[in-house]
C-alpha cells in the first residue's frame, strides 16, 4: 500500500533537508576558519548626521538608562547625533520616570523621548520616528543592548566609502551568558553563528543580513525602499528589499554590539514562534518577488531560501515522527533503503558540522566537552519546540495574524509559564513514547529506532521544564 510509504519518504525527505543545512553551515565553517576577514578600515574624512532610534516597548526602565549610559560614550561628534526613543504603551508615571532619566542625558548628547500606543510591529516605531529626525544615517539600537564607543564610527567609515552600501550591521555577543543554562546554551549559539557562519557566508560573498539592531542604514534608502516595512520581521524584510535594489550589506566582524538573550526556556520559545513565522512570511509573500529579481545572483537567492528554511528540519521530523503511527498501524516498519539512507546522511553531515564546532571551539579556547553539551542543550530545546514552531508556520500560511510580541528583557527576563502551555510538547512527548513502545511491541526495530532519539530530547526537555532549568 502506497499509505504505508508514507513514513519512508517523509523520513528521507527529512534527513535530506537536515543534512543540506548542516553540510552549508559546515562549508560556511570550513571557509570561516580559513579566510581572514580584515579589512581596512576607511579614513572617515566627513562626519553625517545620525540618528539613533531605540524602540522600547514597556520594557523595564533600568534598560533605557542602561543603554543611554552606552552611547553617550560613543566615540562620534555630538552635533552629528541626535537619539530618539519611541516609548510604547508606557503608564503616565513611568513615562515621568523616562522623561527624569532623558532629562538628565540631554546635557551631554541631543535627545528626545517620543511616547505613543504601539503600533502592529516594532517597524511602526521605527517609522515613527524617521517622521521626527533629519539625518543622512539611521542607526537600530534595542533597548536591552549595550553599544561599544567605536561602534558608529566604523559603521560610517564603511558607509561612506562606498556608495553601493547601503547598511551597515556588525558582530552580536550576549550580554547575559552566565545567568542560567539556557543563555549560556543560546549565547554559545550565537557565538558560533556569528563566528562561523556570518564570517563564512561573507568570506563567500554572500550578502549578509541587516539585523534588528546593531545596524546603520543610509536614509535615502529607507525612503528609496518605503521606510522600514510594516512586518513582524523588519530587519529581513529591508534586507530583501535592499538586496532587490542592487545595493550591498557590511558585515562588520570586528565591532561588537552586546545583547541579552533569553534566560529560560519560555522566553526562548516566544522569539522562535516570532522568528518562524516571519520567516514563512518571507518565504511566502517576498521570495517570489526576490527570486525575480535580476540584481541578486542565483547562489545568493538559494543561500536566503535556505536561510529562511532552517527552521523546516525541526518541523519536517516532527511530521515524520506523526506519519511513524502508520507503521505501528500496519505493522510495517520502516523501509530498509529509507532508514539507511537517513542514517548515512545524518551521520556524514554531522560528522563535518562537529568538525567545524570542534575548530570553533578551538579558536575560542572554549572546552570541548562544554560546547558539545550546551549544543545538545540548544537542540533539545528547538526539538521540543517544534510543535509550537509547527503551529504558528501553519498560521502564517493560513494568514491569521501573529502578535509581535517582545522577548522578555531586564528584570523581566526570568519569565516562566505554567505548565499547561506546554500542552504541545507533552502531546508531542506522548505520541513519540507511544510509537516508540508500540514499535518495540511488535518488533519494528526500525520505527523504533528512528523514534528513539525524538523520545530522549522530548522527555529529557519535559524534564528539565519541570526542574525549571530551562
Amino acid at each position: 500500500m502506497m499509505i504505508e510509504l508514507v513514513p519512508s519518504i517523509l523520513l528521507v525527505i527529512s534527513a535530506s533537508f537536515s543534512a543540506t543545512i548542516l553540510l552549508l553551515h559546515s562549508i560556511y565553517g570550513f571557509t570561516a576558519m580559513r579566510t581572514q576577514l580584515r579589512r581596512p578600515l576607511p579614513n572617515l574624512v566627513m562626519y553625517p548626521s545620525v540618528a539613533v532610534i531605540v524602540p522600547a516597548k514597556r520594557e523595564p526602565i533600568d534598560l533605557i538608562e542602561r543603554v543611554l549610559h552606552s552611547l553617550i560614550k560613543l566615540d562620534y561628534p555630538r552635533d552629528k547625533l541626535k537619539i530618539i526613543l519611541v516609548c510604547d504603551d508606557y503608564t503616565a508615571e513611568e513615562q515621568r520616570a523616562i522623561l527624569n532619566i532623558v532629562s538628565r542625558f540631554r546635557e551631554l548628547i541631543d535627545i528626545e523621548a517620543l511616547f505613543r500606543k504601539s503600533g502592529k510591529y516594532k517597524a511602526s516605531a521605527l517609522n515613527h520616528a524617521l517622521k521626527h529626525v533629519d539625518a543622512d544615517y539611521i542607526a537600530i539600537i534595542d533597548v536591552d543592548n549595550v553599544i561599544t564607543p567605536e561602534f558608529l564610527k566604523r559603521a560610517v567609515s564603511y558607509l561612506t566609502s562606498d556608495t553601493r552600501v547601503a547598511a551597515y550591521t556588525c558582530r552580536w555577543t550576549a550580554l547575559n551568558p552566565d545567568d542560567s543554562a539556557v543563555s549560556r546554551a543560546i549565547a554559545l549559539s550565537q557565538d558560533f553563528m556569528f563566528n562561523v557562519l556570518m564570517r563564512g557566508r561573507y568570506a563567500l560573498s554572500l550578502r549578509p543580513f541587516i539585523l534588528g539592531t546593531g545596524s546603520v542604514v543610509k536614509k535615502h534608502v529607507l525612503n528609496e525602499v518605503g521606510g522600514f516595512p510594516e512586518s513582524i520581521i523588519e530587519d529581513l524584510d529591508l534586507s530583501l528589499e535592499v538586496m532587490m535594489r542592487g545595493y550591498q550589506i557590511h558585515y562588520d566582524h570586528d565591532c561588537l554590539v552586546y545583547v541579552e538573550v533569553p534566560t529560560t526556556y519560555a522566553s526562548f520559545r516566544k522569539q522562535q514562534i516570532r522568528w518562524v513565522y516571519g520567516a514563512t512570511y518571507l518565504i511566502i509573500n517576498k521570495l517570489p518577488k526576490f527570486f525575480r529579481s535580476k540584481e541578486v545572483k542565483l547562489r545568493e537567492k538559494i543561500d536566503v531560501l535556505l536561510y529562511l528554511s532552517q527552521y523546516v528540519g525541526a518541523m519536517l521530523i516532527l511530521l515524520t515522527l506523526f506519519a511513524l503511527t502508520l507503521t505501528v498501524a500496519y505493522v510495517r516498519d520502516v523501509q530498509l533503503w529509507a532508514f539507511y539512507i537517513a542514517l548515512i546522511l545524518w551521520v556524514l553531515s554531522s560528522v563535518a558540522y562537529i568538525t567545524v564546532f570542534f575548530m570553533f571551539t578551538r579558536r575560542m579556547e572554549i572546552s570541548f566537552v562544554k560546547a558539545i553539551k550546551l549544543l545538545g542543550a540548544s537542540s533539545i530545546m528547538i526539538t521540543l519546540m517544534s510543535p509550537c514552531l509547527l503551529i504558528s508556520t501553519l498560521k502564517c500560511l493560513l494568514r491569521i495574524p501573529q502578535e509581535w510580541c517582545i522577548t522578555p528583557k531586564g528584570s523581566a527576563r526570568w519569565f516562566y509559564t505554567s505548565f499547561i502551555h506546554y500542552l504541545p510538547e507533552i502531546c508531542v512527548a506522548v505520541v513519540s513514547v507511544a510509537i516508540f513502545i508500540g514499535a518495540v511491541m511488535r518488533g519494528l526495530v526500525y520505527t523504533a529506532l528512528t523514534v528513539l532519539p525524538v523520545v530522549i530530547a522530548y522527555l529529557r526537555g519535559l524534564l528539565n521544564l519541570a526542574l525549571k532549568r530551562y
